[in-house]
């Protein structure tokens, strides 16, 4: 059973507004792509696909997203919510 083509747009929108998030966070943080995908744990290439709303970003990927910058979930997925200051875990301010 397939969606209906308003609800699949509605999901590739939400996709790349979530996308344009993790990507305002990586930059907010002064990282290019290659050391945030060091940080989190993921490859830079996906995360070039999924700040671009190219690829489906799963729940365990935007967790481990949120726990490497000590941020909960809900803070990469409001667009309207401004980033709070946040720092990679581990890490002391300087």
């Amino acid at each position: 059973m397939s969606s209906p083509p308003s609800e699949l747009a509605d999901a590739q929108l939400y996709q790349k507004k979530v996308g344009a998030r993790i990507q305002e966070l990586r930059i907010k943080l002064g990282h290019n792509q290659d050391v945030f995908a060091h940080e989190t744990g993921l490859h830079r290439s996906y995360v070039g696909q999924l700040e671009n709303g190219h690829k489906d970003l799963r729940l365990s990927t935007l967790f481990r997203i949120a726990q490497t910058y000590g941020l909960q979930v809900h803070e990469l997925l409001d667009p309207d919510r401004p980033l709070r200051p946040v720092q990679v875990r581990g890490q002391k301010d300087q």
